[in-house]
C-alpha cells in the first residue's frame, strides 16, 4: 500500500512540476524546498559526499564540469523518488537541474539529477531577470578609446570667439568675411513679361503659336 501510494504521489507532482519553470502550484514545503525554475548552485561538499562517490566516473566527471563552470544552473524538475531514501536529503526527493547555455537556452541535453542536499538555494524563478552574467559569455573588450577628464579653458587660453564662426562665411579662398545676413526691404521680382522659353525653344516654328 505504501509504495503504491508513493507512486500515485510522484505521478501528480511530476505532472505539476514537469516543464513549467516558475509556474508550479507545488509550494516548497511540498517539494522539498525547491520549485520549477529556481536559481541554485552545487554545494561545495558535493564532490566529497557519499552520494557523489557512489556515482559513475563519467557522472562524476559532469558533474565536476558543472561545479567549475560560471554558467547558471536553473531546477528543471522536482521529483520524489520511491522507497526510503532519507539519505538524499528531504526524504525522496531529488531536484533533476539544467545550466543556462546562453540567455533563455537551457542545456536540455545534458543534465543533473542530485539529492536536494547537495544544492543551495540562490533566487527564485520570480528573480531570474537579476541572475548574473557569467565571464565565459562576455566577449573581449573592443573600446580603445580612453576617456580623459574635459579641460577648462583658462584666461591665457586663445580660444576663436562664436561671432567669427556662426556670422561669417567662407569667400572660396579660405578667408571669412561677411556675409549676406540681413533680408532686403522690399520685394525684387524679376524680369517683367516676356516667356523665358522663348530664349530656348522656338516655337513657332514646329507650328505651335508663339
Amino acid at each position: 500500500m505504501k509504495t503504491k501510494f508513493n507512486l500515485l504521489y510522484e505521478k501528480v507532482l511530476h505532472t505539476l512540476t514537469e516543464d513549467v519553470p516558475g509556474n508550479s502550484s507545488t509550494t516548497r514545503e511540498q517539494s522539498g524546498g525547491f520549485n520549477v525554475g529556481d536559481r541554485v548552485a552545487l554545494a561545495g561538499n558535493i564532490t566529497s559526499s557519499d552520494w557523489f562517490k557512489n556515482q559513475p566516473s563519467n557522472l562524476q566527471e559532469k558533474i565536476k564540469e558543472v561545479a567549475g563552470s560560471d554558467l547558471n544552473i536553473f531546477v528543471h524538475e522536482v521529483k520524489f523518488s520511491e522507497g526510503n531514501q532519507a539519505d538524499l536529503g528531504v526524504p525522496g526527493f531529488t531536484v533533476r537541474l539544467t545550466q543556462e547555455l546562453a540567455p533563455g537556452v537551457l542545456d536540455q541535453a545534458s543534465q543533473l539529477v542530485v539529492p536536494t542536499k547537495l544544492c543551495e538555494f540562490l533566487a527564485p524563478s520570480s528573480e531570474r531577470a537579476q541572475a548574473p552574467i557569467p565571464d565565459s559569455w562576455r566577449g573581449n573588450e573592443r573600446v580603445t578609446i580612453k576617456p580623459e577628464p574635459v579641460k577648462l579653458v583658462g584666461e591665457e587660453d586663445n580660444v576663436s570667439p562664436p561671432l567669427p564662426q556662426t556670422m561669417k562665411s567662407d569667400d572660396g579662398t579660405g578667408k571669412l568675411v561677411d556675409g549676406d545676413r540681413s533680408l532686403p526691404e522690399k520685394d525684387t521680382p524679376g524680369q517683367p513679361g516676356g516667356s523665358y522659353t522663348g530664349d530656348y525653344m522656338n516655337m513657332g516654328s514646329r507650328g505651335l503659336g508663339t
